[in-house]
């Protein structure tokens, strides 16, 4: 297992222009920025007659924040960047984009993510 930093960005897929060519960096100036708690990504190997597809259903205890725009799920890619390097970790793409929901708790917030992936992002 990696290990991730806390930062978490988050693009909704609305924002990403036509013309995206599949970089990183030409999402970190759209995305939403969220820090967590601690925590694992952990894909499930959902294979079966249809294929090989991987899984992701986690949430995330975050800062409180003003869940706008994401107060209900919103498809978007999100973006995990791995600790002590310059690489990061996109799930969903902009044909099969993550759902994310921000849920306002009364002391922080959890941000649930989930997404099916053709591909591991590891």
């Amino acid at each position: 297992m990696k290990e991730l930093s806390q930062s978490i960005r988050v693009v909704p897929v609305r924002d990403i222009p036509q013309d995206f060519s599949g970089q990183v960096s030409d999402l970190l100036p759209l995305s939403y920025r969220f820090h967590a708690n601690p925590f694992q990504l952990e894909l499930q190997d959902a294979s079966g007659t249809g294929g090989e597809c991987w899984n992701l259903s986690i949430d995330h205890i975050i800062d409180s924040v003003t869940p706008e725009p994401f107060c209900s799920p919103l498809s978007s890619l999100v973006i995990y960047k791995l600790s002590g390097s310059d690489q990061y970790i996109i799930v969903g793409t902009p044909e099969l984009p993550a759902t994310v929901q921000v849920i306002k708790g009364l002391n922080n917030c959890t941000l649930k993510v989930s997404c099916s992936m053709l591909h591991s992002p590891f």
